[in-house]
């Protein structure tokens, strides 16, 4: 994904491409591009086990 489309992608939320583009700049296209898969992925994880029905340490 091109550098301009992830930050396009975090700038449809209000105050999320200020945030980002503190990190971007930091971390450079390249380590920010994997930065954001990776957070993709987990919250993906996330979302596919509370689809399950499986509670969280704080839910049981």
């Amino acid at each position: 994904m091109a550098w301009g489309a992830l930050l396009g992608r975090v700038s449809r939320r209000p105050g999320h491409a200020e945030f980002a583009a503190r990190p971007a700049e930091e971390l450079g296209e390249a380590e920010f591009a994997e930065t954001v898969r990776v957070l993709g992925r987990l919250s993906a994880g996330v979302e596919a086990v509370g689809a399950a029905g499986m509670s969280s340490p704080s839910e049981a």
